[in-house]
């Protein structure tokens, strides 16, 4: 795997590793995650040729209980998907360096390769955005 590849799928493995939450946090509780983050990691993708969008949210919820949700730093996200099939991934961590961690982590679990394989690589766009608190 190319190095920009590799930096691609590693931060993808982290950003989607929480998809699909199986039971979705109160919104206090996600709110109060959201103001306590200190980076904003958004990734969009489109599925591999052939991959339903149902079997992608279940190995989405999977790969996040058995794999995101364990990783240091990680908050909380949101999994969206356009009338285009445009999938958006909103991962909110404390800082940058553990979702970087978290990546090189991703890279060498094997809860994250069925997921991965969902996924096609060619069409990623990855950012890291810094937060900024609005008055509600």
């Amino acid at each position: 795997m190319t190095g920009m590849k590799r930096f691609i799928f590693l931060g993808l493995a982290a950003a989607l590793s929480s998809a699909c939450s199986p039971e979705p946090l109160p919104a206090e509780n996600a709110a109060t995650r959201e103001t306590k983050a200190g980076m904003v990691e958004i990734t969009q993708f489109r599925l591999a040729p052939g991959v339903a969008a149902d079997d992608f949210a279940q190995a989405a919820s999977s790969m996040q209980s058995l794999f995101l949700e364990k990783q240091h730093g990680y908050l909380t996200r949101t999994l969206t998907v356009s009338a285009d099939s445009l999938w958006t991934d909103i991962v909110y961590w404390e800082n940058q360096q553990q979702a970087e961690r978290a990546m090189q982590q991703a890279e060498q679990s094997d809860l994250v390769l069925p997921f991965m394989e969902k996924i096609d690589v060619n069409t990623v766009r990855m950012s890291f955005t810094t937060p900024i608190p609005t008055k509600q």
